[in-house]
């Protein structure tokens, strides 16, 4: 009797080691599992970053490749546009490639301008018209600009100061930039402006041509 009694409680204390050791097996597969797939989901995140900062590099690249090729084609010409008078610090770099006909614009010093302002690029062709060019915020100049479509035809250009959604004609006496070869007929054109006298003759940009914006 007694030693049926010991082999039941032999059986028991088995049963309660297994038991406990299914437990705890069962416990660390569970915990392991969910340490793998913990694993897997940090690997799957930074397979994703990886593959976003790849595809933003591949994007940046292209996009310096675009503004290169602007900048580094042989015919393209560099116009250097300088504050007027009032502003002589102003400047800007406009590389103008008439055989692609685009342009790309940067700033090396601009003038702060309001949060409803935007500079406004504009040119003259060798019929005497304003073109409207482009707009661009003052951040985007701190860098350089996306390229932007020039007509080939296109002599002198200018930049003003305008209210946001640009102007259809220039303000002129918001001029931040022009040709440093202009400086002189601008602050004439000022004067007489303001005089109200005719333009200068040999003067460059128009103060009543037609404005036309170019597509």
């Amino acid at each position: 009797m007694k030693n049926k009694k010991d082999k039941q409680a032999v059986l028991v204390t088995i049963l309660v080691v297994v038991s406990v050791s299914l437990s705890i097996f069962l416990g660390i597969s569970v915990w392991q599992s969910q340490q793998q797939q913990e694993l897997i989901e940090s690997l799957k995140k930074e397979r994703l970053q990886n593959k976003q900062f790849t595809d933003a590099l591949l994007t940046e690249h292209e996009h310096l490749q675009v503004i290169t090729g602007v900048i580094n084609h042989y015919k393209t010409q560099v116009i250097t546009l300088k504050g007027t008078n009032d502003k002589p610090e102003n400047s800007f770099q406009l590389h103008v490639n008439p055989t692609k006909k685009q342009a790309v614009l940067f700033s090396e010093h601009a003038p702060k301008i309001q949060p409803n302002e935007l500079f406004q690029l504009w040119g003259v062709n060798a019929q005497n018209d304003t073109l409207m060019i482009g707009l661009f915020d003052g951040g985007e100049l701190a860098l350089t600009s996306e390229p932007f479509p020039v007509a080939a035809d296109v002599l002198h250009f200018f930049i003003t100061r305008e209210p946001q959604g640009g102007s259809e004609r220039p303000s002129l006496q918001k001029l931040v930039a022009v040709p440093s070869y202009l400086l002189w007929q601008s602050s004439m054109l000022l004067l007489q402006s303001s005089m109200h006298l005719a333009k200068p003759r040999n003067f460059a940009l128009p103060q009543n041509s037609d404005i036309h914006p170019y597509h």
